[in-house]
């Protein structure tokens, strides 16, 4: 990752970064666990959101993608094993990645401490063969946060997530 950085590359893509650069194949991650139906599955890819931003685990730093079209959250095989995680078996599953192919997930990895903009949280992370970012945070992460404010006009890695405390005013 330090690497990417150094040579002004995207940390998802390996293309030249800038400000407002988007990555061109999109990744989404979808859980399968019955039958799905191929409609069901494209809705899910054209109404995706992706941000980006840096993190820690094991005080070592992470690319992590939050995806709204995500279902669970997971983490590369890789990068768990270079992270010391343990890895444990779960139920037997297959994940379908924005491109349609089925990855099998390899085990989880429990009670992982994620910091990211000064906050830490305590996450449950399925390990896949997946590329691009480290981590990725989908609708399984987002529902434990409650409402949150995200400012994409912060200079904080593109936008500053923070948890809100007072019911927005209309």
């Amino acid at each position: 990752m330090e690497a990417k950085r150094e040579k002004g590359l995207c940390f998802n893509c390996d293309e030249k970064f800038s400000v407002g650069h988007r990555c061109k194949g999109r990744m989404s991650l979808l859980l399968l666990e019955g039958a799905l139906d191929d409609s069901d599955v494209a809705e899910v890819l054209e109404s995706e959101q992706t941000l980006r931003l840096n993190g820690v685990v094991n005080g070592k730093a992470i690319c992590i993608l939050i995806d709204g079209g995500s279902t669970h959250n997971f983490i590369q095989a890789q990068v768990a094993s270079y992270l010391g995680l343990a890895i444990t078996q779960s139920q037997h599953f297959t994940v379908q990645v924005g491109n349609g192919q089925s990855l099998s997930c390899l085990g989880l990895c429990s009670q992982v401490q994620v910091t990211m903009q000064h906050q830490s949280f305590t996450i449950n992370l399925f390990v896949i063969h997946l590329q691009g970012a480290d981590i990725v945070l989908g609708v399984q992460w987002l529902q434990l946060l409650g409402p949150v404010t995200i400012d994409l006009q912060s200079p904080y890695d593109g936008f500053l997530l923070a948890r809100s405390t007072s019911t927005p005013q209309s």
